[in-house]
């Protein structure tokens, strides 16, 4: 037999957290938080916990949902500009446009 689990509810509910509330990726999250296990471990949680497993998934929905928004946010954003171009004569020609 393998070593025992270190899975605990405390350490899915703060992946889960952490996942819903960031959209950075797993490895990310375990690699920069104390205490978390491998990206690895969290895997074989997944495969082998039906109720953690749903968490992640409604955890990941969520993270979706904030990458969207930020997408959104970011498409929505007007960058406006100045366009210097040469005109027939030689002369410069300033206009507004959007970068």
């Amino acid at each position: 037999m393998g070593r025992p689990s270190s899975y605990t509810p405390d350490i899915a509910e703060k992946i889960c957290d952490l996942i819903a509330t960031t959209p950075r990726g797993l490895e990310f999250i375990c690699r920069n938080n104390e205490g978390l296990p491998s990206r690895a471990t969290v895997l074989r949680w997944l495969a082998s916990n039906q109720e953690f497993c749903a968490s992640y998934l409604r955890a990941r929905e969520c993270q979706a949902d904030l990458i969207f928004e930020d997408c959104l946010e970011i498409a929505d954003t007007q960058v406006i500009g100045e366009k210097v171009t040469t005109g027939p004569q030689g002369d410069t020609i300033v206009t507004a446009d959007m970068i």
